[in-house]
């Protein structure tokens, strides 16, 4: 039972943000390049998880054996440039970078759920609790994410671009401050006592609160760095997107 609950639990966690971030750009930008670009994106996603888990070993070993989670903080900022990139001209920007976008966020994910899952199949002899939690994790992503993309397109009116924009904000905001803590697991940043401590009444880990972490960037228990990265990620949508809002009134 406890190894079904963390297996439905890792899909919520890293399988979740991939589709979080499909949903807001696709309300961001409805005509997204279509069927054939979210295929080939899912494709480059997926064969960069594959060469992360092949070649870990040796990633590992790179720069004093931080090199994968140099890797994963290198991925997210880029990912965090493709998103700014979005909210700057939303509609002038090409397909490619929405794309490439969706692309970084599932070989991030990918990889992770990856190394989890296969640890978990090597420290069990049955495999049936992991394959149910998996089921059941991708059931329930599935449907939050359609149930939250038919919800914000009804709710959001004509204010729906500017709704989508604001969550895709929260959203990579969140996704680097989870980030930031590698740096401080390998010594890059100073650790730091919690700023505040939620998780009494509102676990991180519980189901919950994996859905608040991948939606808002919920952390029950973040450092100064953690908090310092949300807000300044924050501030660099939020001012991405003001730009975009200046430029196209003042060139209408």
């Amino acid at each position: 039972m406890i190894m079904l609950i963390n297996t439905l639990l890792l899909f919520v966690r890293d399988l979740m943000p991939v589709l979080m971030l499909l949903v807001w750009l696709l309300l961001l930008r409805p005509a997204a390049g279509g069927w054939r670009a979210l295929s080939l994106a899912l494709l480059c996603g997926v064969a960069g998880s594959a060469v992360l888990v092949v070649y870990a070993d040796v990633i590992t070993e790179l720069a004093d054996g931080a090199g994968m989670e140099l890797v994963f903080v290198g991925l997210q900022l880029g990912l965090f440039v493709m998103v700014l990139l979005t909210l700057w001209q939303p509609k002038q920007m090409s397909t490619g970078v929405t794309m490439m976008a969706l692309a970084i966020a599932l070989m991030v994910n990918g990889a992770n759920l990856i190394f989890y899952l296969s640890g978990y199949l090597y420290a069990v002899t049955s495999s049936q609790s992991i394959v149910l939690g998996a089921l059941l994790g991708l059931g329930i992503t599935l449907s939050a994410a359609i149930l939250l993309y038919a919800l914000a397109s009804w709710l959001g009116g004509r204010h729906l671009p500017l709704v989508a924009a604001l969550m895709l904000s929260l959203f990579i905001a969140g996704q680097l401050a989870h980030t930031s803590h590698l740096l401080v697991q390998i010594d890059w940043l100073s650790q730091s006592d919690p700023w505040w401590n939620t998780a009494e009444f509102l676990p991180e880990n519980s189901l919950i609160g994996q859905f608040l972490a991948v939606l808002l960037g919920y952390q029950d228990t973040p450092g100064q760095w953690q908090v310092i990265s949300y807000f300044a990620a924050l501030l660099g949508c939020v001012s991405a997107l003001g730009a975009s809002r200046f430029k196209r009134k003042f060139h209408s």
